[in-house]
C-alpha cells in the first residue's frame, strides 16, 4: 500500500528522487524497510480505527504498523496528528 501511495506520489511530482516507484522500493528495501503483506488481521484493524481521516489506504497503512508495533514513517499530517499511540517518524524533516 505504501508503494502504491509512493507511485502516485511520484506521478504527481509530489516527492522526488529516484525516477520509478520500483527505483524508490528497491532503494528503501535496501536500507531495511520491511515489506508487509495485508492479512484479514491488518484489514479488520483498518475498519475499526477511530478519530481517523476515511482515505482507506493511509487506514491500511496506520492499521499495519500498529499490527506489526512498526514505526510509520509518514509525511501525512492527518496520521501525524491523529490523537493514537502510533510509533511515527515525521517524514518532512
Amino acid at each position: 500500500m505504501a508503494f502504491y501511495e509512493l507511485g502516485r506520489l511520484l506521478l504527481r511530482g509530489r516527492v522526488t528522487g529516484p525516477p520509478t516507484v520500483r527505483d524508490r522500493r528497491q532503494r528503501l528495501l535496501a536500507l531495511g524497510v520491511r515489506e508487509i503483506p495485508v492479512s484479514s488481521e491488518i484489514a479488520m484493524s483498518a475498519a475499526q480505527l477511530s478519530n481517523l481521516h476515511l482515505d482507506p489506504i493511509d487506514r491500511i497503512i496506520v492499521a499495519t504498523a500498529l499490527v506489526e508495533d512498526a514505526v510509520l514513517l509518514t509525511a501525512d499530517g492527518g496520521i501525524l496528528e491523529w490523537p493514537d499511540p502510533l510509533m511515527r517518524q515525521d517524514a518532512r524533516r
